[in-house]
């Protein structure tokens, strides 16, 4: 227990009021009783005497915290380490100051709730974000494109004058039959090769069949075997081994028909390099052109698992690795390879020039030649540099909706038609879902199966039609649904050539013999990456759950002074502490009115004892006994005589009270 310190106060009234006359009263302003030294008393004394005379020289006083009954709400504002909170509620505060501190205190709630709600905005409409992987991704990892490359002239000068010769006989010998029906196709592959002059009804007779042979075919649009374009194709068009004449693979030399494979594409027949067989692509298609060991070497490339990448290189038989990658950049390292045009046999095309159309893209994919093929010129050497660019995505972007991150993850989308998943091939199926919507049959290079049969010429334009109006109104927006996967590789091109020269003789071997295509207009092309590494791009999220609590912690500690132990000062002071207050005040009480009790029964029993004596407990000016007494007895209690009564302390509070009776 404390000491007791005494306060003289003066008496001026009744003793009823419950004040003391030229006496010194001790009062229990002791460290354990109430929690208030000396120095604090006299300060709270002091501040409230100095608060009075503000209020009134002012008359401005708003008000003043009690020091003896403090409640949570001014503890916690003198006490909190928000900026500010103290200012509010401190003694001695004017009015006004109070009041600016309160709207600079709202003002900053403010500029945090702006500032916090303008991060989750961002956060909620663009969670994610593309940025740079740290580290090299090298081009021994990275699948070389497929290379697609077709001819312009889609059928043979030599097959069509053939069938058409053939046709006109007067018998109806299987040979004869079958000659009439490739005329027929062929009509219909050269009307549907539209180039930019006979869109103006120029050069119509080009590539043209003699209206007068075609009167004496008669074919229905009914049979299947009379719909197959692809087998027409496969015939009258020009081969891959006569295309290709010679090919180089990683500075290797290398037979052309163990590199290219024929496809049927939206120009036609073609050559296709490092593409996955159609037995693989397709879900309902068994290509019988198609080689086994190449079929069980590309199953094992798990594309869309491996971000596209080839892991674990086989630096020994690189050529034979699929998908095939180039080792090393450069010209030397790459794809090269001798076309020929074969301008003789030029009968119809699908365009007005002459040369070729080339068009890399991913293996998985199906190639777009006609609308996206790099135009190679006859008599020239075509330099072809490929920039690969790969988007990876982080797994934790998997938990956003899917109307946020816009992209599919593996197995989030199946294709009917398809078993690898790309943003062309999902476009291709949705305009071949279309065509066969409206017109009951698709084309011969869309997708389908047994039970969607091919278009005929008797329905070209109408599927030429559908094809248009889907195309029209955009066909992202038609298809909708065709998003890109988070995981993508795309191939961007840059093209320079030069010509070769007509006059010097280079097709001359050492054995002074020149190559029978030497007069052909042969082209060489040059295919190759023109850098060693690139650095991928990854999705991912804009702001992790770490971030966003740190960023917006971050505005409330600029703000306001904010964070987590503001949150436990606030639960604190309204529920601990407070319990702990009303505890603490009960015992407080009965503490007090036990010591006034004893301290009153013993004044008394001493009073009892003068009065006994026949002299008063004190004399009247006797300041020196009575301040011997309290050193020597600090519970000692100066009663006061009011008319033979004895009373101490009227207006005493009740819990106190109840300890006095």
């Amino acid at each position: 227990m404390g000491s007791i310190k005494r306060i003289s106060v003066s008496y001026d009234g009744d003793i009823g009021d419950g004040m003391y006359r030229s006496s010194s009263l001790p009062t229990l302003h002791s460290a354990p009783i109430m929690s208030v030294t000396e120095g604090s008393v006299r300060r709270k004394y002091r501040d409230s005497v100095l608060s009075s005379k503000c209020c009134e020289s002012t008359k401005l006083c708003w008000w003043e915290p009690d020091p003896e009954y403090p409640s949570s709400t001014v503890d916690f504002c003198l006490d909190t380490s928000l900026h500010g909170m103290k200012y509010i509620c401190q003694p001695q505060r004017h009015l006004t100051e109070r009041i600016f501190w309160l709207f600079g205190f709202i003002v900053a709630i403010f500029a945090a709730g702006w500032l916090i709600s303008d991060l989750w905005i961002k956060y909620l409409s663009t969670p994610l974000v593309v940025t740079f992987q740290p580290f090299e991704t090298t081009v021994d990892q990275i699948p070389f494109p497929a290379i697609t490359t077709c001819n312009m002239n889609k059928v043979l000068r030599s097959k069509a004058e053939m069938y058409i010769a053939t046709a006109q006989q007067n018998n109806t010998d299987p040979e004869t039959l079958d000659a009439r029906k490739n005329v027929y196709y062929l009509d219909h592959v050269c009307k549907s090769s539209q180039s930019f002059s006979k869109r103006f009804n120029f050069s119509l007779n080009h590539g043209s069949v003699d209206p007068e042979i075609l009167k004496m075919i008669q074919i229905g649009d009914g049979d299947d075997e009379q719909r197959d374009v692809v087998t027409f194709l496969r015939k009258a068009s020009q081969q891959c081994s006569e295309m290709l004449l010679k090919c180089m693979w990683n500075d290797e030399v290398v037979n052309c028909n163990e590199l290219f494979k024929p496809i049927e594409t939206d120009f036609g027949e073609c050559c296709v390099f490092n593409m996955v067989p159609p037995t693989l692509l397709y879900r309902h298609l068994n290509d019988s052109r198609d080689d086994q060991k190449e079929i069980e070497e590309w199953s094992e490339w798990k594309a869309e698992e491996s971000g596209f990448l080839v892991q674990g290189s086989d630096s020994e038989k690189p050529m034979r690795t699929f998908p095939r990658r180039q080792i090393k950049a450069g010209k030397t390292y790459g794809l090269s390879i001798l076309l020929n045009p074969d301008l003789g046999e030029y009968f119809c095309t699908s365009s007005d020039s002459v040369g070729f159309r080339l068009a890399p893209h991913l293996p998985i994919d199906v190639p777009h030649v006609m609308d996206l093929g790099i135009a190679i010129k006859p008599n020239t050497e075509v330099f072809l540099g490929i920039k690969p660019e790969i988007t990876l995505a982080d797994p934790d972007i998997k938990d956003f909706k899917l109307e946020k991150r816009n992209c599919y993850f593996q197995g989030e989308k199946e294709l009917a038609y398809y078993k690898y998943y790309t943003v062309s091939n999902c476009i291709e199926e949705c305009i071949a879902n279309i065509t066969y919507s409206n017109c009951g049959c698709v084309r011969y290079n869309m997708p389908r199966d047994d039970t969607r049969d091919l278009c005929g010429p008797g329905k070209f334009e109408c599927v030429e039609g559908a094809k248009k109006t889907a195309l029209q109104a955009g066909a992202k927006s038609v298809c909708n649904y065709c998003l890109p996967p988070c995981t993508e590789l795309e191939y961007f091109s840059e093209v320079s050539y030069t010509n070769i020269p007509r006059d010097a003789n280079i097709w001359v071997d050492s054995d002074n013999s020149t190559a029978k295509w030497a007069k052909n207009q042969v082209s060489i092309v040059h295919i190759f990456f023109v850098q060693d590494s690139t650095y991928a791009r990854v999705r991912k999220e804009l702001y992790g759950w770490v971030d966003l609590i740190a960023n917006t912690g971050g505005i409330l500690g600029l703000c306001m002074g904010f964070s987590t132990l503001s949150v436990i000062e606030l639960i604190y002071f309204y529920s601990f502490r407070a319990w702990c207050r009303i505890r603490r005040r009960q015992s407080i009480w009965t503490i007090a009115a036990m010591k006034l009790h004893r301290m009153w029964k013993r004044a008394k029993i001493r009073s009892i004892k003068q009065n006994q004596m026949g002299r008063p407990m004190f004399g009247a000016n006797n300041n020196s006994t009575r301040e011997a007494m309290l050193r020597n007895d600090p519970f000692i209690a100066i009663p006061v005589e009011f008319n033979s009564k004895l009373i101490f302390g009227r207006g005493l509070p009740s819990r106190m009270s109840q300890h006095m009776d």
